[in-house]
């Protein structure tokens, strides 16, 4: 089994957030206040209804992560209303089934597809990531 401080997750400025370290992930304010506050359910159906799939209304998924002194926010990927919730609900089964492998090292993103969001993992560092 692979341990959590091993499966690093990717954020959108090409950060690195060792999963071991993730407090909460959550779906930013839709008001955009800063820094995000978690965005109610009642809001996000309220918010998807009235917005649709407008490509210019997009929320934050965002990862607490306690390294250093004060917890901090990660941006990982930004969704429209309507998947929003489907793409944070992928992100946790995508960490719990890096669990279940047998890899010294895991790398998780963000990976759009026909589906819709989703989260690839891979055993090793992605070549478009390295500079």
């Amino acid at each position: 089994m692979t341990d959590l401080a091993n499966v690093w997750v990717r954020g959108t400025r090409l950060e690195l957030i060792r999963a071991d370290q993730i407090v909460s992930l959550m779906i930013g304010d839709t008001r955009g206040n800063a820094p995000a506050e978690a965005t109610k359910i009642a809001e996000l159906r309220t918010l998807s209804a009235r917005m649709g799939d407008r490509k210019d209304t997009v929320l934050p998924l965002l990862a607490v992560v306690a390294s250093g002194a004060e917890p901090r926010q990660v941006h990982l990927r930004s969704y429209g209303p309507r998947v929003v919730v489907a793409a944070l609900a992928r992100l946790t089964g995508a960490l719990a089934a890096a669990t279940a492998r047998s890899e010294p090292m895991l790398f998780i993103h963000a990976k759009l597809g026909a589906g819709g969001p989703n989260w690839e993992t891979a055993a090793e560092l992605p070549a478009e990531w390295t500079i």
